[in-house]
């Protein structure tokens, strides 16, 4: 239990997709802190113990699910959040798979396979803002990594279970475009101490997407 935050939201209360219909977990006013309690992506399907055979017989019904949504006092369209993600508790373990039919060389490696993993924590503190589409934000936190390589090439990273401690700030009529971040150092000890600004794109190819993120790198 985190004793510093304002709010704890466990993992029972988790949806699957994103819907401005679904009913808030809570109601939180800008500048809290919630304790999320994530579910890995499997959504509890895998553990120790699993094998390959578990591969097989994946509910992608139940894949994905994020904790929330939180309802954010006075958030508007055209506002912005500012995620803080102060602290990750992972669980300590986690699991890689290839899944038949997934990933970018699906057609290569097209046999079931699963690794379960053992891992150490580590954190830092860098702060996500994402446009507010609808009152409320209707924020939710999920499908947590203990790490992933670039582009999550196989469909999978080292999913894991774990608990995110996160303030949430309202940054009134923002009118961002899409997602960006901060660092407050570097992502690995091997690039520049002094942190990152980071613009995102979304689009229907890849090279739309890569326009969308340098023209708001343009714009900040």
């Amino acid at each position: 239990m985190c004793v510093k935050c304002d709010y704890t939201i466990h993992r029972a209360s988790h949806h699957f997709g994103w819907n401005r219909d679904f009913e808030p977990a809570l109601t939180a006013k800008p500048g809290s802190t919630i304790h999320f309690e994530c579910l890995d992506s499997s959504g509890g399907q895998f553990d120790a113990n699993s094998t390959v055979e578990h591969v097989k017989t994946l509910d992608f019904g139940k894949v994905n699910p994020v904790t929330g949504p939180v309802y954010v006092e006075g958030a508007r369209p055209g506002d912005a959040l500012k995620i803080t993600l102060r602290h990750f508790e992972p669980s300590g373990l986690g699991w890689t798979a290839n899944i038949p039919g997934f990933g970018l060389l699906a057609d290569q490696f097209k046999e079931p396979a699963l690794h379960i993993w053992k891992y150490d924590a580590a954190s830092m503190a860098p702060a996500l803002y994402g446009p507010v589409e609808v009152e409320g934000a209707l924020f939710s936190i999920g499908d947590t990594h203990a790490a992933q390589g670039d582009g999550e090439v196989c469909g999978t990273a080292i999913e894991s279970r774990m608990d995110v401690e996160a303030t949430i700030e309202l940054v009134k009529d923002a009118r961002l475009e899409s997602p960006r971040f901060t660092t407050p150092g570097p992502v690995t000890r091997h690039l520049d101490e002094a942190g990152y600004e980071v613009t995102t794109g979304v689009g229907s190819d890849l090279m739309t997407a890569a326009r969308e993120s340098v023209m708001r790198m343009v714009d900040l």
